[in-house]
């Protein structure tokens, strides 16, 4: 077998096991660090594991070896009174407690050496092996004779949990005041302390011989990273705390997984805290600001009403160009049923006279309307063709991109008309049949684009070759776009090489 150094590991058996050579008993050997963690409450595994196991209890002697290891060396087991010549009659096993059987029962096949022996003073003994609990877990090693099922000796082994507990902070500061708390049991731990304490005590309980180590971060930075406790061994001493929020860590060596942490907060003094510096800048600043909010004020409030008066001017002289707009569509109408009837056409005059007043009626219910449906526009512009279309046999199209709702698409009214019939007046008029007038609706992302295309000879646009309508429309624009900052409308008229002009209108953002 390999041997251990005897030295280095602390033992533990029953009082009986050394009183003959020939008395069977389990010896165990532990790493002697593990005494600086061994405490009185060692007895407690035994309550807290088999007090209401009557089963595992009578099935075993009524005293039997318990043993606690914390580090992660092997706890070795050996049987003493067992030698290579009464081994034979002999057998053991290892199993978890309320677990899996690790080691069936088995016969004893290694023994100590001549050195072991002389370095332990003792005979020939049994080796049954070396056994490392997980953390947490209690093995249970039970020797028999072979052929009986009576328990001879047990031993059990727990691998436990060390985690440091917190249990008070004291603390006094530049007063005369002292506070001594009493923390709960808990991993993680929250306090809020004056800043009149700047020193503080952080007492341990059930503190092990080996000490503790412990690291000190301020506002998410390390400041003291792990180092033994300087003070006595269940205490930890911090002085000279700042404002901040801190957390203290602390740990045992043997085990540094297993932490307990203490957030506390120490708090700014008087002079340092945000109420203070908040109500000193008000102070100092109050009497300027509420000067400037004054002066704030009523410069909004001027700006408010210009900016007020000046959408007033623009609704009034957007309603005065929409005045003067219908009267110029009615001159034209009456125009053409005057070209109709000069031309004897007492047919086409009629019809033109039909067409004409349900123009007129549309127009009259649209009289006070800033904005309607294109499904309206579209009916309109229809009507006033067709009336066009008696007199000059021209052929028009108008198309409507799919993606554009007309029922809820609104446009301004009468907007359109005014470049329709231009298109009619300076396009087509002279062309008889051969006139062709397109108008169509495209949605492009958020914008809307009108054209309206003639294949006429062209116009310069100078109120001598255009009339009055385009003038005004570009005029109504502008006022448009003043009462709007999102929704924009631009026109732009492109005379080709060849014959015939586009008008194209485009609504920016208008389906947003």
């Amino acid at each position: 077998m390999a041997q251990i150094n005897w030295g280095d590991y602390s033992h533990s058996f029953q009082d009986e096991t050394l009183k003959s050579s020939s008395s069977i008993g389990i010896i165990t050997a532990i790493k002697a660090f593990n005494d600086r963690y061994w405490d009185d409450a060692d007895g407690e595994v035994r309550l807290a594991h088999f007090a209401k196991d009557t089963a595992f209890l009578n099935a075993r002697p009524k005293e039997f070896l318990i043993r606690s290891t914390f580090d992660t060396s092997k706890v070795h087991i050996f049987l003493h009174g067992v030698s290579r010549q009464n081994a034979g009659n002999f057998e053991f096993s290892i199993s978890e407690y309320k677990g899996k059987v690790l080691v069936p029962f088995t016969s004893i096949s290694k023994f100590t050496d001549k050195a072991l022996e002389q370095q332990a003073v003792m005979p020939q003994m049994g080796y049954l092996g070396g056994i490392l609990p997980e953390m947490g877990q209690t093995l249970i090693v039970d020797v028999r004779r072979k052929g009986s099922s009576k328990i001879l000796e047990t031993v059990a082994i727990k691998r436990r949990v060390l985690q440091p507990y917190v249990q008070r902070v004291q603390t006094a500061g530049n007063t005369k005041t002292f506070i001594s708390l009493t923390l709960p049991r808990k991993s993680k731990l929250t306090l809020k302390l004056s800043s009149t304490f700047q020193s503080l005590i952080f007492q341990m309980e059930n503190h092990p011989a080996a000490g503790t180590e412990y690291r000190l971060s301020r506002n998410g930075k390390i400041m003291i990273n792990w180092k033994r406790n300087d003070a006595a061994k269940n205490l930890v001493v911090l002085n000279d705390l700042k404002k901040g929020s801190y957390n203290l860590a602390v740990r045992y060596p043997i085990q540094p997984e297993n932490m307990t942490s203490v957030d506390f907060e120490m708090e700014p003094v008087w002079y340092e805290t945000n109420v203070f510096r908040i109500l000193a800048g008000l102070l100092l600043a109050g009497c300027g600001g509420a000067f400037l909010f004054l002066m704030l004020y009523l410069r909004q409030k001027k700006q408010a009403e210009q900016a007020q008066l000046n959408k007033t001017k623009a609704q009034l002289e957007l309603k005065s160009i929409y005045a003067q707009l219908n009267p110029h569509f009615i001159f034209n109408a009456i125009s053409s049923i005057q070209g109709l009837i000069n031309k004897q056409d007492i047919v086409g005059a009629n019809q033109y006279l039909t067409d004409f007043a349900q123009l007129m009626r549309e127009a009259i219910i649209n009289t006070d309307k800033d904005l309607i449906s294109l499904h309206e526009e579209l009916r309109t512009l229809n009507t006033y063709l067709k009336l066009e279309q008696l007199r000059f046999n021209f052929k028009y199209e108008i198309k409507v991109d799919e993606s554009i709702d007309t029922y809820i698409t609104e446009v301004p009214t009468l907007l359109l008309q005014p470049l329709v019939e231009n298109a009619v007046k300076h396009g087509v008029s002279g062309l008889d049949t051969c006139g062709q007038i397109g108008i169509n609706f495209t949605k492009t992302d958020n914008d809307m684009l009108v054209t309206v295309q003639d294949n006429g000879n062209g116009f310069s646009e100078k109120p001598a070759s255009t009339g009055y309508g385009l003038k005004l429309t570009r005029e109504r624009i502008s006022l448009l776009n003043t009462l709007s900052n999102d929704q924009n409308i631009s026109l732009e008229i492109k005379t080709q090489a060849e014959p015939g002009t586009t008008i194209e209108i485009k609504f920016s953002n208008w389906f947003l």
